[in-house]
């Protein structure tokens, strides 16, 4: 049988005029046909050839194919015969369809087929021919396996990874609720299906809120509260066929575990800043301590003195002696105050701050540890006030002003210089440090972020600090960047956007007015386990009040449910035996209403559960050292 154009044609089809031939060729389906029932090749096109990769073989009859033309399924097997199209075709004398053909080609490369077997009769009713289309669905089937490896690996993500996928009609009725991340809120896949979110999160009206505007067709991403579970969603609308919102898509993230390894990352970078401030805050504290105490030391041989008669000038250097031994005394009180923004819990507590309070904080925390290494300068603008923690802004000026301080040479504090300046930029509050020292290579400012990442010696940094850094301007919606100094050195520019609010002015912010006492004495309870203090309370107030001493909360406690009235009774929170909330517990269930009259002192040492107290009643409570005559007869 002759070969003519890539064809091979019997001597019938031979007969045919040459158009037919023109478009059988140019078809792009492979097109055989065979006789019936020995199988005998009939015609065969151009595009059988290309997708077998192989001339047709007229030498193969029926029940051969699967061998001669490495016909597979798409196991690896060889292809049954009896379900090959042209044997079905003849067998049901319908127009059969196969579509799990691999044709393992002779060049190595493999074509995914689906075939069309039909009957060819004559008018007779005799079946003469099966005529079989070959379609070459090669890219068809990649793109399948490309999606079932996709949906598995998405079910994967969603079955492993602390994710929720979900999806609602436009009535928020969930439609799909799938992910591992459902476990922290108590469900598994697929519950939730059914239910109307909006019933869900009944009493949640944030979340709710965020429902209803996805469900208006705005896209977000939002950080929701969920018990104790954080979710990062983003949320969206879903549109029907008209373009109308025919529901909601969410995908959140629990980011609970991550948030909880930041905040220890940051108690540890706090930890470390605490670790390098330790020499500074003792020289700080040690210098006033010795010359209050010096002060006390003179002043009392003065008085001495006094008592033998001696002259006017002595009494006034006992005053200037005193003066100077309350000034020591303050500036204690001062470096104390500031050294607790480094003990509060990392619980995110935000207020309305000045900024460059903030840096003046952070500035006296290290001032002995920068002033031996450069000379500090500051322009500060004193305008911009923002909405932050002001313990964690403390905490960013402090890693910065430290970082500076390292930058340059421990041997030129007279030409070595910090600059830090404020200013406010239109909706930004914009502080700059710039230090004199080598600066950092534009290769290098990316990286200098990056937890672990420094460029000091082993032992002298964790490459943490800036990190840090970076992480708590950014929970301020701010920036951070870092370029090059007008002094050759590096620059930091912090960006935190600002607050158009105010803080409320501070009780007593105006000079106070002398305490006038009234004729009136009131009975005062003193309650603390530090002998000293209580005899100085006893000796302030002896004059005016009735004071009596509890030498701890034992002690205290007998002496109140004596019966005894008090006006005041001023409790310390920490005490060795019993604490001011157990106190306070135990007055409420032993003499209900006495605890109310408890008012709280505490010398600022941090205890969780003590915060945790404090929050959960209505007591005063006023931090040592404090005026307490003032705290008495304020009202008056």
């Amino acid at each position: 049988m002759p070969v003519r154009g890539g064809l091979l044609l019997s001597d019938r089809e031979q007969s045919g005029t040459g158009a037919l031939h023109a478009i059988m060729t140019a078809l792009p389906v492979g097109v055989w046909v065979a006789q019936v029932p020995g199988g005998e090749l009939a015609y065969a096109n151009a595009e059988f050839l290309s997708i077998m990769g192989m001339q047709p073989r007229e030498d193969v009859a029926a029940g051969e194919y699967a061998s001669a033309y490495s016909i597979r399924d798409r196991s690896g097997r060889s292809y049954p015969e009896d379900r090959l199209p042209f044997v079905r075709a003849m067998r049901e004398r319908t127009t059969v369809v196969v579509d799990d053909i691999v044709i393992a080609r002779p060049d190595g490369k493999r074509a995914y087929v689906r075939a069309f077997g039909r009957p060819i009769f004559e008018p007779s009713g005799l079946m003469t021919h099966v005529a079989v289309a070959f379609i070459d669905i090669s890219a068809q089937v990649d793109a399948e396996r490309a999606g079932d490896v996709a949906r598995d690996r998405l079910a994967a993500a969603l079955h492993h990874a602390p994710v929720i996928l979900f999806t609602t009609d436009h009535r928020g009725v969930i439609l799909v609720s799938e992910g591992a991340g459902l476990a922290s809120l108590g469900y598994v896949s697929g519950q939730l299906v059914g239910q109307n979110v909006f019933d869900l999160y009944r009493g949640m009206p944030d979340v709710q809120g965020n429902l209803r505007r996805a469900l208006a067709g705005q896209s977000f991403t939002v950080s929701s509260q969920i018990g104790p579970t954080t979710l990062e969603s983003f949320m969206g609308p879903l549109y029907g066929e008209d373009g109308s919102v025919s529901g909601m898509l969410g995908i959140s993230t629990d980011v609970t575990e991550r948030l909880r390894l930041q905040r220890q990352v940051t108690h540890a970078d706090r930890m470390a800043v605490l670790g390098r401030l330790a020499a500074s805050i003792a020289h700080e504290i040690n210098n006033p301590l010795a010359y209050v105490t010096e002060s006390i030391r003179i002043a009392t041989e003065r008085i001495a003195r006094l008592e033998r008669g001696a002259d006017g000038e002595t009494l006034q250097e006992v005053h200037r002696l005193l003066a100077d031994a309350a000034e020591g005394s303050e500036r204690v009180r001062m470096i104390a105050r500031d050294l607790k923004s480094f003990a509060h819990p990392d619980e995110d507590s935000r207020s309305i701050v000045r900024i460059d309070d903030a840096i003046q904080t952070a500035a006296r925390l290290i001032a002995k540890r920068t002033e031996t290494r450069a000379r500090v300068q500051m322009d500060l603008s004193g305008e911009a006030f923002v909405h932050a923690d002001e313990n964690r802004l403390i905490q960013v000026f402090t890693n910065l002003i430290l970082n500076a301080a390292d930058a340059v040479s421990a041997s030129g504090a007279q030409q070595n210089t910090i600059r830090i300046s404020s200013s406010q930029r239109g909706a930004w509050a914009v502080v700059e440090i710039a230090d004199s020292g080598p600066g950092v290579l534009e290769s290098m400012r990316a990286l200098v972020f990056e937890p672990f990442f420094t460029t000091k010696s082993v032992g002298e940094g964790s490459g943490l600090g800036l990190h840090v850094t970076r992480t708590l301007v950014e929970a301020l919606r701010g920036t951070i960047e870092v370029g090059t100094a007008p002094e050759g050195g590096a620059l930091f520019t912090v960006r935190v956007p600002v607050s158009t609010a105010r803080p409320p002015e501070p009780a007593g912010a105006a000079s106070p007015e002398p305490v006038t006492l009234r004729s009136r004495r009131p009975r005062v309870l003193i309650i603390d386990d530090e002998p000293m203090l209580a005899r100085v309370f006893h000796a302030t107030l002896e004059a005016d009040c009735d004071v009596d001493i509890a030498l701890g909360g034992r002690q205290a406690l007998d002496l109140l449910l004596t019966g005894k009235p008090y006006n005041f009774v001023f409790c310390d929170l920490m005490m060795s035996d019993i604490g001011g909330a157990q106190l306070y517990a135990e007055l409420k269930a032993r003499a209900p209403g006495l605890e109310r009259k408890l008012i709280f002192m505490t010398g600022g040492v941090y205890d969780p559960r003590v915060a945790a107290f404090l929050e959960s009643v209505d007591n005063r409570c006023v931090d040592k050292p404090f005026d307490i005559r003032r705290e008495i007869f304020r009202d008056e």
